[in-house]
């Protein structure tokens, strides 16, 4: 029996998924930012901090648009609001009703 080649995975690290400006695309997947890797390492850097992910989040929606503007495209912001604010809007809601579910 041949033994089986060894993954190399555990040795290469994962790539962080930042915003690429001016256009706000994910550097490593190529994904409206931010993306879902880069959402789920949000969460886990600002753990239950919604409010100050929410504020940042919120201060990076204004540059892309601002960004944006620049670039002469026509963005709508509420369209960017969705994309930087509403799902931590969500995991904030989740959040809380997992809490009053745990407790009842």
């Amino acid at each position: 029996m041949t033994p089986r080649p060894r993954s190399r995975a555990r040795w290469i690290r994962p790539r962080p998924h930042h915003p690429g400006c001016p256009h706000w695309r994910c550097t490593t997947c190529g994904a409206l930012w931010p993306c879902s890797p880069a959402r789920l390492s949000l969460l886990r850097q600002w753990e239950r901090d919604f409010d100050g992910l929410g504020q940042l989040m919120h201060l990076l929606a204004v540059e892309a648009l601002t960004d944006a503007f620049k670039l002469g495209l026509d963005p709508k912001p509420a369209a960017y609001a969705e994309r930087f604010l509403g799902w931590v809007l969500d995991r904030a809601r989740k959040d809380v009703e997992t809490s009053i579910v745990g407790r009842g």
